[in-house]
């Protein structure tokens, strides 16, 4: 019998502050399109224990004067970090000296542990936009590429 896999674990993917809803009107780009613009950090967003209610400080930001360019830096803070568990375990049986069958059970993210996401520059999620609403520096919805748990069982003809 053999097993393989492991755990993964990975840092947050880094994301950066935006001011998406001002519009044109008081962006340094009124006239000649452009994206968004960034807000001016005032004080330090970090926390030291961020939660999916609080994952940044959202006081650290302010919408910056009419014409002028935040001082925020571009991907300056970090999303949730990403973990999961995947378990094989696998045992041949020989039938002939010719033919073996692999029995196999796979597991993907085993503790079912969810991913979270900070959506970013994405104007039907504002978490991550200064005109702050109900869910600036909030984390509100799970990585769209997470997987739930995952259990496969296989037959396997070696010849």
């Amino acid at each position: 019998m053999a097993s393989q896999y492991g755990p993964h674990w990975n840092s947050g993917s880094p994301f950066t502050i935006t001011d998406n809803f001002t519009g044109f009107a008081n962006s340094v780009f009124n006239g000649i399109g452009g994206g968004p613009t960034r807000p001016n950090q005032v004080a330090t967003a970090t926390l030291s224990n961020p939660s999916i209610g609080e994952w940044f400080n959202p006081a650290a930001f302010v919408i910056p004067p009419l014409g002028t360019i935040g001082n925020t830096a571009r991907n300056s803070l970090y999303g949730p970090s990403f973990r999961h568990f995947d378990l094989s375990i696998f045992k041949d049986f020989t039938l002939t000296e010719r033919f073996k069958v692999q029995f196999r059970a796979e597991a993907f993210n085993l503790t079912n542990t969810p991913s979270y996401f900070v959506a970013n520059n994405q104007n039907d999620t504002p978490t991550t936009n200064a005109v702050q609403g109900a869910g600036f520096g909030k984390i509100v919805i799970t990585n769209p590429n997470y997987t739930p748990r995952a259990l496969q069982l296989a037959l396997k003809l070696i010849f």
